[in-house]
């Protein structure tokens, strides 16, 4: 039976006057609506999102007043599975790392959204035990790298499956400067974590 299921990088777009969103309103209660209908059809206990839960950190492409408008649906959602994100480069306010007095703040200090950094999801599956963590998007490479290593030297007896999601341009190659990863690094530098969910790329790959 499938216990979670992850979204990469929503995006909502709380605001986001210079998109042709003309109802944008009905769309995202339409998909979360067709999310909550899965979920609940196929017993899904947790979601996770893999950060830039809206769509720019910029104050005057989205409101707060937008997304009170919207919060409701969210939790009609959080209602039926518990929500988790780490945090994306969007979720930030002007590039300043944290999320205080942001959406993705407000989200959790409500308790519709989990940080799945601060909070990693530990689970049970028969026997093995599994722990799910969040790795924060940061404009410092080292300090994502900092983190893996942290979470990949976690001791594997407690935990017989760690699965890590992150926000960073992991790519199967080198693609210009974009690559943060390659999927042969992360293999390589952190054999001990058995999945990687990832986020942030948005190139096709």
């Amino acid at each position: 039976m499938i216990e979670f299921i992850s979204i990469k990088d929503p995006h909502f777009a709380f605001g986001f006057a210079n998109r042709i969103r003309f109802d944008y309103e009905n769309s995202v209660g339409k998909k979360i609506e067709f999310i909550r209908d899965y979920v609940k059809q196929h017993n899904i206990k947790d979601i996770i999102m893999t950060g830039d839960i809206i769509d720019s950190s910029y104050e005057d492409k989205w409101s707060f007043k937008k997304y009170r408008v919207n919060k409701r649906k969210f939790q009609l959602l959080a209602d039926v599975a518990q929500l988790h994100s780490n945090v994306g480069n969007h979720d930030y306010f002007h590039g300043f790392e944290n999320t205080e007095d942001t959406i993705f703040g407000e989200m959790v200090d409500e308790k519709i959204l989990s940080n799945l950094t601060l909070e990693p999801i530990y689970q049970h599956y028969g026997e093995a035990s599994v722990i799910i963590q969040g790795i924060d998007y940061s404009f410092n490479q080292e300090r994502v790298e900092a983190d893996l290593a942290i979470f990949n030297k976690l001791d594997t007896n407690k935990y017989q499956y760690k699965i890590a999601v992150l926000h960073s341009n992991v790519t199967p190659s080198e693609v210009d400067h974009i690559t943060d990863f390659t999927y042969g690094t992360l293999a390589e530098k952190y054999p001990d974590i058995d999945m990687f969910i990832c986020g942030h790329y948005h190139l096709g790959y």
